[in-house]
């Protein structure tokens, strides 16, 4: 089993979803299609990234090659609208931070939102199956990836623009700040939410 399908399956587990799905779980799909709809994309715009269910999450996990499984689903780039960069976790050990880089077809690039709402979402690195945290509530403090668990500094928010072009903030649950991206090669990290800053704005790249 690769590092990304070991770090999927610990997702699952720290959620109880490896056992059979539950009635409440096979409707996420319908929820989630519900809350599209609520928030519809103008013609030629962004389309809104889709949640990742239990049951695909499993699929996908046990997939020979979870990347081509995750990109063929739910995987996605997520791109600073500032600088263009796309955000990259590099490798499979925990406490890693974060950078934004240009962006590629790498692994290290792609990024499942797995959560049955928006506004309680993990953010599972497709290469290494590890979650983006923000520990603490001070400013500046530094994205990294770590083992997922149920942890409110591993769920975010995801704020979208009111005028349905698909384009989001990332607000971490624990502390309220929000995922900011300034230059290549550097750190993104959680600042005081202001929607009138466009490094703090990201969209599927």
């Amino acid at each position: 089993m690769s590092v990304a399908a070991a770090g999927l399956l610990t997702v699952l587990s720290a959620h109880g979803s490896l056992a059979a799905p539950s009635a409440a779980e096979n409707t996420d799909r319908s929820a989630v299609a519900a809350t599209a709809q609520a928030q519809p994309a103008a013609a030629g715009t962004q389309q809104l990234p889709p949640l990742l269910t239990p049951r695909e999450a499993q699929r996908i996990a046990a997939s020979p090659d979870p990347l081509k499984a995750a990109k063929a689903a739910d995987a996605y780039r997520i791109k600073n609208d500032n600088s263009g960069k796309c955000l990259v976790a590099q490798g499979s050990a925990n406490d890693t931070p974060a950078i934004q880089f240009n962006c590629a077809t790498f692994q290290d690039q792609y990024w499942i939102f797995s959560g049955s709402s928006f506004s309680n979402v993990q953010l599972v690195n497709a290469n290494s199956g590890k979650c983006l945290l923000v520990r603490g509530g001070n400013d500046g403090s530094v994205a990294v990836q770590y083992q997922c668990a149920d942890y409110a500094d591993q769920k975010w928010d995801v704020r979208f623009d009111p005028n349905g072009n698909g384009h989001f903030m990332l607000a971490n649950r624990n502390s309220g700040k929000c995922l900011v991206g300034q230059n290549n090669g550097s750190n993104p990290f959680q600042f005081s939410c202001n929607n009138g800053f466009q490094d703090q704005w990201w969209h599927n790249g």
